[in-house]
C-alpha cells in the first residue's frame, strides 16, 4: 500500500533492503522479474519499467485507464490486463502501445500467453517486431493490422497459433490474435467471473476458474467445452497444470488435486482455516498460502500435511520456492523466508528406504518458525 517496490538480498545472513524503486502513486499489483529489470503494475495506472542495478524508472507504460492488474513477457513484447476492461500489448524496449484487446464487458482480470513455438519467440511475435521496427514508414497512428496483406505469410497460419487468452469479471475468456487484435474464440459457459486461467503442457487445452465454484477446459484453437470440474464448494482462487494433473485453490478452505483428461479430484488437502490464495507444486509437494496467516505444505499424492509455515499476522497473498526456500508475501507488509530443504532430503531418504519411521513423521508435522522475516512496515530509508 506505500507505492513502492523493494529489492532484497538474501544472501547476508540478516535480509536487507537493497533497492527502493519509489514512482508510482498508488498501490502495487503485481511485479515481473526480466532479466535485469523490474517491472511493476500499479492501481495508478501505469506499468513502469525499473533498471535492477540502479534503481532507476527507465520507462512508464501509459494508456491503460484503470487499474492494471497482472503482466506477462515474452522477451520482447510484455502483454497487460485492466479494470479498463481491456488487454494490452507493448513494445518491451520503447513501451509503445502496439496493440489494444478490446471486448470484455467488465474488468479484465487474468492473461496467459498461446505461443506457437514453446522454445523460440513465435512467428507473429517475430512479425509484428519487425513492423514496429519499420513503422516510421507509415502515418502516424496507422495501426499494424491495417498494414497491407501481402505483408502477411498465410502458410505460416499466424492467426490461429499465437494468441494470448483473457478472463473477465463478465464470466467470459477471450482468445485474441496478437498479430490483428481480434477476438478468435469466446469461452462461454460459466455463469460468474472468471478467475483464473491455466493451460496444458501442450497449450492445446484451457482450463478456466471460476466464481460459480467450478473448473472449466476447453479446447482452445474451436472454443469447444470439454469438462466441467465440480467439487469446490466456493470460488476457484488460482489454477497449477503440472504434466497430467491440475491443482486450484478456492475460498472453500481447500485446494485439491484433478487429472486433466478425466476431471476427476484425486486429492484434497484440508487443514486451511480460510481462503487458499495460491499454490505451488515442487518436487512432489504442494505448498499453500491461505488467509489464515499460514503457509502449509501437503504431501502431493496422499494429500498429508506435512507442516505448517507460521509468522505472519494476516492472510498470505502470494509465494514461490527458490533454491530449498519458501518465499511468502503478507498483506501484514512483511516478506518471510523458510528452509525448506530438509523436506526435499527427507522425501529423498524416504525414497531410499522405501518408508519413514515414525520420530521422522513427528518431525515433520511440527509447526516450523525457524525464518528469516523482512519486515516491510518497520524499517526507515
Amino acid at each position: 500500500d506505500d507505492s513502492n517496490v523493494r529489492l532484497w538480498t538474501t544472501k547476508t545472513e540478516q535480509c536487507e533492503c537493497i533497492g527502493l524503486l519509489e514512482g508510482h502513486e498508488d498501490y502495487i499489483t503485481s511485479v515481473l522479474i526480466e532479466e535485469n529489470f523490474v517491472l511493476s503494475s500499479s492501481a495508478d495506472k501505469t506499468i513502469r519499467k525499473w533498471d535492477m542495478s540502479t534503481c532507476e524508472c527507465i520507462l512508464v507504460y501509459l494508456g491503460h485507464e484503470s487499474t492494471v492488474n497482472k503482466m506477462i513477457s515474452t522477451g520482447d513484447f510484455l502483454f497487460s490486463v485492466s479494470y479498463d476492461k481491456k488487454a494490452r500489448c507493448w513494445d518491451f524496449d520503447t513501451g509503445e502501445c502496439i496493440r489494444v484487446f478490446k471486448g470484455h464487458k467488465n474488468n479484465v482480470t487474468s492473461i496467459i500467453f498461446i505461443p506457437s513455438d514453446k522454445e523460440n519467440m513465435s512467428d507473429t511475435l517475430q512479425f509484428i517486431k519487425s513492423q514496429a521496427e519499420r513503422k516510421n514508414q507509415f502515418s502516424n497512428g496507422k495501426k499494424l493490422h491495417n498494414l497491407p496483406s501481402n505483408e502477411m505469410n498465410d502458410e505460416d497460419d499466424i492467426y490461429s497459433k499465437d494468441l494470448i487468452i483473457t478472463g473477465s469479471l463478465d464470466s467470459l475468456a477471450k482468445s485474441w490474435s496478437i498479430e490483428t487484435g481480434e477476438c478468435v474464440q469466446t469461452f462461454k459457459g460459466h455463469t460468474s467471473a472468471i478467475t483464473c486461467l491455466a493451460t496444458d503442457p501442450l497449450g492445446k487445452i484451457l482450463f478456466t476458474g471460476s466464481g460459480d465454484h467450478t473448473i472449466r477446459s476447453w479446447e482452445i484453437m474451436t472454443g469447444q467445452p470439454l469438462k466441467t470440474f465440480n467439487g469446490h464448494q466456493t470460488t476457484v482462487l488460482t489454477l497449477l497444470a503440472h504434466r497430467k494433473l491440475l491443482y486450484s485453490t478456492s475460498s472453500d478452505h481447500t485446494a485439491r488435486c484433478w487429472v486433466m483428461d478425466f476431471g476427476d479430484c484425486t486429492r484434497v488437502y484440508k487443514e486451511h482455516e480460510h481462503s487458499v490464495s495460491c499454490l505451488v507444486e515442487n518436487n512432489g509437494f504442494v505448498y499453500t498460502g491461505c488467509g489464515d496467516s499460514n503457509a502449509r505444505c501437503f504431501d502431493a499424492k496422499s494429500g498429508a500435511l506435512k507442516r505448517t509455515f507460521k509468522g505472519h499476522t494476516g492472510a498470505i497473498n502470494c509465494l514461490r520456492l527458490v533454491d530449498e526456500r519458501l518465499y511468502t508475501g503478507s498483506f501484514d507488509g512483511t516478506l518471510r523466508i523458510f528452509d525448506a530443504s530438509d523436506l526435499l532430503l527427507d522425501k529423498t531418504n524416504a525414497k531410499k528406504e522405501k518408508k519413514i519411521d515414525s520420530e521422522s513423521n513427528q518431525i515433520e508435522q511440527q509447526d516450523f518458525q525457524n525464518h528469516e522475516v523482512i519486515e516491510v512496515k518497520e524499517r526507515e530509508y
